[in-house]
């Protein structure tokens, strides 16, 4: 799957380990980094983004992984008439993506060493634009928008300047960061593959998967950009098929069985505790069919760091790492940790039993660090800035 410049970096990293001991001694760092690149006049505290990239630079890093959602596209959000509590989502999107507005972040990318190799994960907010305008689409039919939505000044005229405002905006906009590998800030991977397998040192892996493609309301048409002209079936196939291999190779020789994706299975978010369990289902059997007692699930998507600990069907320990304050606005609860467990306390989610949040903070940015040692002992610690 990696082509020969990857495999090039790589022994130009393992020559290196011979002659200076390695960048890190006899540990091994990754960084994970989430919901990261926000610009300036898109963020109201933007300079994190570029706060988070200096600390994970002077961590001295062996890889990065990006955890999706890597720029955040213009957009309106709208409210539909008689919809009073504002249940329905819909944004559309005004014009052309945001592909690195602030350039100081395309900037700082290229300011890692060279031997830190970075891997880009894929966000729901890299996909949205075609899908979310297809939504208002839908629900527009053959009428005027304004009998269907409650449109603001600037909305109204930003939506009734052009007649065919939304089929003209309706182009298929994925988010161009997905194809950043081929500027060599990322690294090479097969031209439409959003989900692959990450080496480590020690023998070690981890199996990046397309939360996207696990969602019920997914089309790759979506975002020809990135999937091409594939079904979301064979999508789906090809991503579980490859990550049974590593759930495989994990169990054969008995190694930890690690994960990422954008996407949380559980998390913490709006004073709530929200779940994706359903999303997730297939894989989570699959994992307690072939065995595994343990996973590790690195996500982001929520715009905070948290550490939800719990079990499925009583038999999968899983630890899910949450590290979405990499540079966006943060996801903020109001209510203290005695009113946030007894709200886990009290929740009912299918197949999922003694739920623990045991690290969570809403008020700092950076990022997850996991350190490796020869031993393969695993040390998982977040870096504030």
């Amino acid at each position: 799957m990696f082509n020969y410049k990857y495999k090039y970096l790589k022994y130009k990293l393992k020559y290196k380990k011979l002659i200076n001991g390695g960048i890190n001694n006899l540990t091994y760092k990754i960084a994970f980094i989430g919901c990261w690149n926000c610009s300036l006049k898109k963020c109201d505290k933007g300079n994190n983004t570029i706060a988070t990239l200096d600390n994970i630079i002077k961590s001295n890093v062996n890889k990065t992984i990006f955890l999706g959602d890597n720029a955040y596209p213009n957009k309106l959000k709208l409210k539909l008439k008689g919809d009073e509590k504002n249940k329905k989502k819909f944004k559309y999107y005004t014009d052309e993506l945001i592909y690195g507005e602030d350039n100081r972040i395309l900037k700082k990318l290229k300011e890692f060493d060279v031997f830190n190799i970075k891997y880009l994960g894929i966000g729901n907010h890299d996909i949205e634009p075609e899908y979310d305008n297809k939504k208002i689409l839908k629900e527009i039919k053959d009428k005027n928008i304004n009998d269907v939505f409650i449109l603001e000044d600037v909305e109204g005229k930003i939506l009734n300047s052009n007649p065919k405002y939304l089929k003209e905006k309706s182009k298929n906009k994925c988010h161009p960061y997905v194809k950043l590998h081929s500027e060599n800030i990322f690294a090479p991977i097969e031209e439409n593959v959003s989900f692959y397998l990450i080496p480590l040192d020690f023998n070690l892996r981890i199996f990046m998967i397309d939360t996207n493609i696990l969602t019920e309301e997914f089309d790759p048409s979506d975002c020809r950009l990135l999937y091409n002209n594939s079904t979301k079936d064979d999508l789906k196939y090809e991503m579980i098929n490859e990550l049974k291999n590593y759930i495989i190779y994990s169990n054969t020789y008995n190694l930890q069985l690690i994960i990422t994706g954008h996407n949380p299975i559980i998390s913490f978010k709006e004073n709530e505790l929200a779940s994706n369990v359903n999303d997730f289902k297939e894989i989570l059997d699959l994992i307690v069919e072939i065995g595994i007692k343990e996973l590790i699930y690195i996500s982001a998507d929520t715009h905070n760091s948290q550490l939800c600990e719990f079990e499925y069907k009583n038999t999968l320990k899983i630890q899910n790492y949450i590290s979405g304050n990499g540079g966006t606005d943060l996801d903020k609860t109001d209510i203290d940790e005695t009113s946030r467990n007894k709200i886990i306390k009290n929740s009912d989610i299918e197949k999922i039993s003694n739920i623990k949040i045991t690290q969570f903070n809403d008020t700092d940015y950076g990022f997850l660090m996991l350190e490796i040692d020869e031993n393969k002992s695993l040390k998982f610690n977040f870096k504030y800035n």
